[in-house]
């Protein structure tokens, strides 16, 4: 049920697949094994990517170990986003989680967000922890907001790079690569971006509206 669940999800969407879909798909007698064994597709979403994202997050931890105590911010998110491109590269369902989550991330209807396990995503909080040790002048809430709209970032443009050149292969491992790196780079100088020296962030205000002084 998991793995249909996934495949169906990642190549359709997830409002556009059914429950009973993926039970005719996954081979199972019971028309109603997966509201049976998960209850609703919020949770089953919840368990398809709970079960990837606890690998994802052992990956991250070693490569924040690697780190050490001197990772700087561009270090710190290549190691954090390099955890998740790797297994994009290298596990047969990685292409599938980053489709997966980045629909969930631009669709916050989708409840499953709540049903996953906060001890499989251990390794983000980490991160979070590690970016406000390096940035002792930006707030803590400042920096968690920053880390989630990455977070956002980093799945959707791994998701769009998929879609346009499909799974990462020997032939574009490369400009995969080149990819994420320049996702890195472009991440790192907004942790820290508009914070004056009191910590406090400057004001930003768009362009007035015609007749509004």
């Amino acid at each position: 049920l998991l793995d249909t669940a996934e495949r169906l999800f990642a190549e359709r969407g997830i409002a556009a697949v059914s429950l009973r879909e993926i039970v005719l798909g996954s081979g199972q007698r019971n028309p109603s094994a997966a509201h049976y064994h998960f209850g609703s597709r919020d949770a089953l979403v919840g368990a398809v990517v709970t079960r990837r994202i606890a690998l994802i997050n052992a990956t991250r931890h070693v490569a924040l170990d690697a780190l050490g105590a001197a990772g700087d911010v561009r270090a710190i998110l290549a190691a954090s986003v390099g955890a998740l491109a790797s297994h994009v590269e290298h596990s047969p369902w990685g292409g599938a989680y980053a489709q997966i989550t980045a629909e969930m991330a631009l669709h916050p209807e989708i409840a499953a967000q709540a049903r996953v396990d906060p001890q499989a995503m251990s390794s983000l909080a980490r991160t979070n922890a590690m970016l406000r040790a390096a940035l002792p002048g930006v707030p803590a809430a400042l920096v968690r907001r920053r880390g989630l709209a990455c977070n956002v970032i980093t799945v959707t443009t791994i998701a769009r790079w998929l879609r346009l050149h499909g799974p990462v292969s020997d032939a574009n491992a490369d400009a995969f690569w080149a990819e994420v790196g320049a996702l890195c780079d472009l991440l790192a100088p907004g942790f820290g971006a508009g914070v004056g020296a009191s910590g406090v962030p400057d004001q930003c205000r768009g362009p007035a509206r015609p007749g509004v002084a």
